[in-house]
Parts: C-alpha cells; structure tokens; sequence
C-alpha cells in the first residue's frame, strides 16, 4: 500500500517518493492499493495516475467511498478496484457503488470488520471481500478478527485480511484462511522498503536476487 499517513500514526513516511515505492512494489505485490484521502492520509487521486502509470499490477483506489464521483474518477485515474466499506455505507448505497464499479469494469474490495457487516454482505453481490482488524472505534489492531470472521463467509470466498499485519509469522498463521494481505503501514515505516517486503514475504531467510 502506498500510504504517507494516517489518522492512528499520523505521518509515517516522511520521504514519500511515489515513483520508487512504485518500482519496489512492481517485484512483490499483487495488486497496489493508493490512499487518496487528503486530509486523514495526505493521499490524493493524482497519486492511482502516477502508480497506473508506473506499474503492470492492479491499482485499488482506497478511500472513504460515498460518492459516484469518487468511482469515476478513480476509474479516470487508472484505477482497476475501488474499496467499499460497510461501516460506512447503507446496503442501497453499497449496491448503488458496487454496480457503478462494474459497469466500469472495476472489481470491488468489500471491507467488513464485524459480525453484523458479515451478516448484511451475505445478502448482497461482492467481488473480494476485505477482514479489517482495525477497530474503527479505538483504532487498535487484532489480527484474530480475521480468524474470527472468516469461519462465517463461504468457503469460496476471496477474502483479504487488513490491517495489523507487522510481520511473517502473522502471514505464516493466516496464509491457510485468507487469499492475501493488504499491508500498508508496516512497510511504510521502514526505511528500506525493498528489505521490509523480503522480511515480511519471505522471513529473515535470504535469497540469492532479493
């Protein structure tokens, strides 16, 4: 993830060079999710244009989403997903947004972080859905909520557990539960970007080329 700050950290990425985090991520990441919230994260939409620009991976716009306008321009911008929270958004608006992406052929991160967002998205269309183990009340981290709700969303589900994610034994514990990780902050933080990835991937083993 690219992220030069956030509401629970503050700044974390004094030296926000955009183009070199770009090319380190292009050798070990899926999909590359850009924070484009201005005044809680310093993000902006320019940012998904310059990543699109700059990487073969998928680009998610990760924002607080409530608007058409956001999905078009994030698609305008070059993003290929758009992240849709239930803890902010009532069912019709969430379907209202989630059609909106796909008409735009953009796929959906569907964030849930509890038992009763898990319950509503059962009743309705999702892409790849997204465990935050944020508290969005105290802001703290259990990385045990993926654990928790991923028992209760279909096996076949694509899922993705967020936030909280610090190190490769927590990878190593959740890996058999979950299709990915979006990992924004810990990587951030480190000074040397391109030995955080190899650290967090694969553990403190090296390997010849990384």
């Amino acid at each position: 993830e690219c992220k030069k700050a956030s509401p629970s950290k503050g700044l974390i990425r004094k030296d926000f060079d955009l183009l070199e985090i770009t090319k380190t991520y292009e050798k070990f990441a899926s999909c590359v999710s850009v924070l484009t919230d201005s005044k809680h994260f310093l993000g902006s939409y320019e940012n998904i244009k310059i990543v699109s620009q700059h990487s073969t991976k998928p680009v998610l716009c990760k924002d607080f989403i409530i608007d058409a306008f956001q999905i078009k321009l994030a698609r305008m911008m070059g993003a290929n997903a758009v992240l849709l929270m239930l803890s902010v958004l009532d069912d019709k608006n969430y379907l209202e947004l989630f059609n909106l992406a796909k008409s735009l052929n953009m796929s959906a991160l569907t964030e849930v972080s509890n038992k009763q967002e898990i319950k509503r998205l059962l009743k309705l269309q999702y892409d790849i859905i997204g465990i935050n183990n944020r508290d969005l009340h105290t802001l703290t981290t259990d990385i045990n909520n993926t654990l928790k709700l991923r028992s209760l969303l279909p096996k076949d589900a694509l899922v993705v557990s967020e936030s909280g994610i610090y190190s490769h034994a927590q990878i190593k514990a959740l890996a058999p539960y979950v299709n990915g990780f979006l990992v924004g902050s810990s990587l951030m933080k480190e000074k040397d970007l391109k030995k955080a990835c190899v650290k967090l991937i694969l553990g403190e083993n090296k390997v010849c080329g990384l």
